[in-house]
């Protein structure tokens, strides 16, 4: 029994440790070569060639480009209503300058 548990935790691949781990190993299990990727996500073989060696990072655009080339769902959508707006995360509570046509007459001493 112990020879075949060491058996099975030998033969468990490791978890990707870097985001060009990540994408050699989900190239790999779609079977995609670089250059399909390329393709995919508009994105120079070389540059991603890069990011698979660890040697640059992806900013957000190619970073979602190639998460959507990879058919992976990033886990948030900008707009979902899952994070606050700008206004309600870092602004006081004054008046945007479309809801101010009412306080004109205020500020002009009227």
């Amino acid at each position: 029994m112990q020879s075949v548990l060491l058996m099975a935790t030998r033969t468990r691949k490791p978890k990707p440790r870097t985001f060009g781990e990540f994408m050699r190993a989900r190239r790999n299990e779609l079977g995609i070569s670089l250059d399909e990727l390329s393709f995919r996500c508009r994105i120079g073989v070389r540059q991603l060639g890069a990011y698979e060696r660890g040697e640059n990072q992806p900013g957000t655009a190619n970073f979602t480009a190639i998460m959507s080339a990879l058919e992976v769902e990033l886990p948030w959508e900008p707009d979902s209503g899952d994070s606050p707006t700008a206004r309600e995360s870092s602004f006081p509570d004054w008046p945007m300058p479309h809801e101010a046509d009412d306080l004109t007459p205020a500020l002009a001493g009227g």
